[in-house]
């Protein structure tokens, strides 16, 4: 039985939230991130938590799209190099609820100087390079000249 809209959102925090719904709009990561005013890395991040709280893996995904009527499935890898400078890594970790601004009151100008500490050490010539890969699954329904 499929999820009830309201069940899925109920269990996203509001960015997620905002995200998904330009997501499922259309958008690519890079529209998301300029009409929301945050990173692509921010995007990927939070729809990652996204696949990880509403408990989507790749492996359930194919499983129940390949027991649906778009049982044709394409997996494909894309590998990605993420660039961050270290203004741009404190910027995001403010966006993020375990790291706002608020969170920090008196002490904020203390994290973020001990943020810059850590991350100057591995950031050379101020660039922080982030490796990923997402993989995107494709789904259509059979062609009825295969016989299915």
């Amino acid at each position: 039985m499929a999820a009830r809209p309201s069940m899925v959102l109920d269990r996203l925090t509001p960015a997620q939230d905002l995200i998904l719904h330009k997501i499922a709009n259309g958008l690519d990561t890079e529209a998301t991130a300029v009409a929301l005013n945050i990173t692509r890395g921010t995007v990927s991040v939070q729809m990652s938590s996204m696949s990880r709280r509403l408990r989507v893996s790749g492996l359930g995904a194919l499983t129940v799209l390949g027991d649906s009527a778009f049982s044709d499935v394409t997996e494909t890898v894309l590998p990605v190099r993420q660039t961050w400078n270290v203004e741009q890594v404190v910027g995001y970790l403010y966006s993020t609820s375990f790291a706002a601004p608020h969170l920090f009151m008196e002490r904020r100008g203390n994290f973020e100087s001990a943020v810059k500490t850590v991350l100057a050490e591995y950031a050379a010539s101020d660039v922080l390079a982030e490796d990923n890969a997402f993989t995107v699954l494709t789904a259509r329904r059979p062609s009825s000249r295969e016989g299915r």
